[in-house]
């Protein structure tokens, strides 16, 4: 028996309850990358490697339980498979960044399965200028979209901006609202 962490607060429980398939209730963030050091395969690779072998911390090792009786609770996931919350995805090449949203357009589309902790990774391969994607989607009771943004275009601090110094950031967040993508954002750095 999964081991019951604390009740799900009200306004997290909230995004569970408004929750249909016509407005799923989750966020993401694409964040694009240049290699600078090494191919993007060989990046890739080690990028699924690590991030399919690290720990995950609270709350994201956490599944919501929602008894006949009784308060929601959240409850730590007993069998999480890397392999399904991160997730390897490609472009043909080139791929643009119109086949980019188009892909992130599908991926994000969906409720995503409360039966396991609720966000995934998708590492894309096969942009153009040998860059590559990595987008992320959690549901809005793990995380909120306005504080997940800071953190998220954080994540690269410690990489140089990608040549365009974030202009490709502003036509993707344009194609993005243009797919009414409202809840991903977009950022793109050098690594």
């Amino acid at each position: 028996m999964a081991k019951i962490i604390k009740n799900i607060p009200l306004l997290d429980l909230a995004a569970f309850v408004l929750e249909t398939v016509e407005s799923p209730k989750h966020v993401g963030a694409l964040q694009i990358f240049e290699p600078v050091n090494g191919s993007s395969a060989e990046i890739v690779a080690r990028v699924l490697q690590d991030y399919r072998a690290s720990e995950v911390a609270p709350p994201f090792n956490y599944v919501p339980i929602f008894p006949t009786f009784g308060v929601p609770k959240w409850a730590e996931c007993e069998n999480r498979d890397p392999h399904y919350h991160v997730r390897q995805a490609g472009l043909p090449k080139p791929g643009t960044l119109t086949q980019l949203i188009d892909l992130v357009t599908d991926l994000h589309a969906g409720i995503m399965d409360r039966s396991r902790p609720c966000y995934m990774a998708y590492i894309i391969e096969g942009l153009e200028n040998d860059c590559f994607a990595v987008y992320w989607k959690m549901h809005h009771a793990y995380i909120d979209g306005a504080s997940a943004v800071p953190p998220c275009r954080g994540q690269p601090r410690n990489y140089p901006l990608c040549r365009c110094g974030h202009r490709c950031c502003n036509p993707l967040q344009s194609l993005l609202l243009q797919r009414r993508q409202h809840n991903v954002w977009a950022t793109c750095a050098r690594v």
